[in-house]
């Protein structure tokens, strides 16, 4: 949705997946945010110092760094700021950028517009195998850096009481499974995912030149963020207890069948906490009733501790 000053949209932020942030971009400054209660505000500044200046062509640079954060309940949080940066005043923001938050809750979540996809290819058909990271704009993709390797979680992740049947670290093990699977150095290659779900293949990285311009069908690429199909039981296992610890993340994802948010949404069910953080940002709910307990669960957690 877009007006002449403010834009919402979300992306995914991947590699490894945490959710899909919702945008809330003026000309000055945007707001983010992965569950919707909670939002990082960025402003864009200026520094007159010559070694913040990317562009020689430029006398200042303009970048985003972050402001603060804010919260319905605990509003607006300033963070210190390097008084040599010109920052817009604290007035506009609240005037302009929190309204626009305040006003655009009820349209959460925001419509996904980062239709350009780096995937990860398997070392045999070149086929999407590990989505990498996106973007909404096909003119970052040759600047965009590549990552060395798909990740699977962060260290914080590992040891979560979720997988305390698997004596190994899942992530690790998955790691290596999607390695095995794929070229090193990678083989990349970049997407642009039509409405039908189809893709066009773009440049990439270390592929052949007739990869470039390729068409594949919707079901080539993996609904999730990872090849779910493989051969043995045993990755089969593990991919799936993966995919059950995100699927509370994972329900945030737009353009999905009504068939998997379902079994996303069976998959939730010892993960009510989570369910609670992320719930504003699904764009579909299938079983209501299994949701709302959930919800509920978590409020009745929360206000007995």
């Amino acid at each position: 949705m877009t007006s002449s000053t403010v834009n919402l949209f979300s992306v995914r932020q991947l590699s490894p997946f945490t959710g899909n942030i919702q945008i809330i971009s003026t000309p000055f400054a945007r707001a983010l945010s992965l569950n919707g209660t909670n939002w990082q505000i960025q402003v864009i500044c200026e520094s007159h110092q010559q070694q913040w200046n990317i562009n020689s062509n430029q006398s200042h640079n303009r970048r985003f760094i972050i402001y603060g954060t804010w919260d319905k309940h605990n509003q607006l949080s300033r963070y210190p700021i390097d008084p040599m940066l010109d920052v817009p005043d604290q007035t506009l923001i609240e005037n302009e950028l929190i309204s626009s938050i305040i006003n655009n809750l009820n349209q959460l979540p925001f419509p996904a517009n980062d239709f350009y996809e780096l995937w990860l290819l398997d070392n045999t058909l070149y086929l999407p195998v590990a989505l990498l990271t996106t973007t909404y704009n096909n003119n970052l993709i040759n600047s965009i850096s590549v990552p060395n390797r798909w990740r699977a979680g962060i260290q914080s992740d590992y040891g979560h009481p979720f997988f305390s049947n698997h004596s190994n670290n899942i992530f690790i093990m998955l790691e290596s499974i999607i390695h095995q699977q794929t070229n090193q150095p990678i083989c990349a290659q970049w997407f642009h995912r039509q409405h039908d779900r189809s893709g066009i293949g773009l440049s990439g990285q270390n592929i052949d030149a007739n990869l470039i311009n390729r068409s594949l069908t919707a079901d080539t690429f993996p609904e999730l963020i990872i090849k779910s199909i493989w051969d043995d039981n045993h990755t089969l296992s593990i991919i799936d207890d993966y995919l059950s610890w995100l699927s509370p993340r994972l329900l945030s994802l737009q353009h999905l069948s009504r068939d998997t948010r379902s079994r996303l949404e069976n998959k939730c069910q010892h993960l009510a906490e989570e369910v609670y953080k992320y719930h504003r940002v699904y764009p579909e709910i299938i079983n209501r009733k299994l949701i709302n307990k959930l919800i509920v669960q978590t409020e009745l957690t929360r206000s007995n501790s």
